[in-house]
């Protein structure tokens, strides 16, 4: 008998398959010393789009919306229908008994998991990687990790410098974590160093300032982004907003940043510059006339901050998941009540097609827009090829 195990990546699953002796390579999963082992490619299963519940929301209307299902629906992503048959096929076998569920340690990777789970059909139980389970079992009774903080407040007239350092006392549970885990364990948030520990020997002193200088220059505008400098600003994005309990920080996770920036290009609303070496990131019109629009309460990260507080007290059993989503149902509707005519909104409107010529079909309008040119007849709605289009044209 074999036991499947499922990973949320591909490099993941092949440095899992390593270390079990699973190196017998086959189309989309390995398999070898009574293990077979793949992989999820990020998201195999996302939500159904609105038209998808009820026809008339294909075309959305200010009376419909929010679209609030009672029931959400799910369905395999088209880019990734053939991974999710390979892994159906696998739960299927009749010599697979049990599964181990190996993707990424948090809410997003058990969420990958359970729905290819779900969405297959599968009854067979989902085992979790063992040394995670020891690891918590054994740091659970375990002693609160204890730290001292010391924070360091110089005064010069109207100016306030700040200065704070964590020194860790008692490591207690944490040890044990990275006894068992090593570098697989979390890292120690709590360690901090800048300021010295006998700082103490200054504490309502005064200090004498031995040297200061003015410099002058020139400030520079800020950098364009990159895809390297975007990622990481996405990943520290309201850092000193969320609690450092919180499971996931900053905008997306590091599985979903770069498909973000990727639906953000194909959308318009960003563009890419520059030669092969440089590429920037730059917001286009569309872009920027969607952040002008955007109520403040979904722009801040203030939000992701509270949300991500509430699911910690979920997860501790201090607040109920049903109130956490009964309070975004009741968010969600009075943003669309409150902002039925946001500012700006003619930002938005379609701008009148330019025309550039007849067709040498129908010889009716042909109007260029974003995507190509096109004939104005509605039975002719698809983008006329240029060199085809001019060389219909009379000499």
């Amino acid at each position: 008998m074999s036991k499947l195990v499922i990973a949320e990546k591909p490099s993941v699953a092949q440095s899992i398959a390593s270390v079990i002796g699973s190196n017998e390579r086959k189309d989309g999963y390995l398999e070898g010393n009574g293990w077979l082992v793949s992989w999820c490619v990020g998201h195999l299963v996302e939500l159904m789009m609105p038209e998808d519940y009820e026809e008339k929301y294909g075309k959305w209307k200010m009376e419909d919306l929010p679209i609030l299902p009672e029931d959400w629906k799910y369905t395999v992503s088209s880019s990734t229908k053939k991974q999710f048959r390979i892994l159906k096929e696998l739960m299927d076998r009749s010599d697979v008994e049990s599964l181990v569920c190996a993707t990424d340690a948090g809410r997003e990777g058990e969420l990958i998991f359970r729905l290819v789970y779900e969405q297959a059909g599968c009854r067979k139980p989902f085992k979790a990687v063992l040394n995670l389970i020891v690891a918590r079992f054994l740091s659970a009774p375990g002693n609160p990790c204890c730290y001292t903080e010391t924070k360091l407040e110089l005064k010069k007239d109207d100016a306030v410098f700040i200065s704070k350092s964590r020194t860790v006392t008692d490591p207690s549970w944490k040890a044990l974590e990275k006894q068992i885990l090593g570098k697989d364990a979390a890292p120690d948030k709590e360690e901090k160093q800048e300021i010295p520990a006998d700082i103490s020997l200054y504490e309502g002193k005064n200090l004498t300032i031995r040297n200061a200088e003015i410099k002058e220059g020139k400030t520079e505008p800020k950098k364009h982004f990159t895809e390297d400098t975007l990622l990481s600003a996405m990943e520290k994005a309201g850092s000193g907003e969320i609690s450092e309990e919180a499971e996931r920080q900053g905008i997306g996770t590091p599985a979903t940043r770069a498909g973000i920036i990727e639906k953000l290009v194909q959308k318009g609303f960003i563009e890419r510059t520059g030669n092969k070496k440089n590429k920037l990131l730059l917001a286009t019109e569309k872009g920027s006339n969607l952040v002008s629009v955007v109520p403040d309460q979904i722009k801040s990260a203030s939000l992701t901050a509270d949300w991500e507080q509430k699911l910690l007290k979920v997860e501790k059993k201090e607040y109920g998941s049903e109130q956490f989503m009964q309070e975004i149902r009741g968010m969600v509707t009075n943003l669309v009540l409150d902002n039925q005519n946001p500012q700006n909104q003619d930002l938005f409107r379609k701008a009148e097609a330019k025309v550039i010529g007849k067709c040498p079909v129908r010889g009716s309008d042909v109007t260029e827009k974003r995507k190509g040119w096109f004939c104005s007849k509605s039975s002719m709605r698809s983008s006329l090829q240029r060199r085809r289009f001019w060389q219909a044209l009379p000499q």
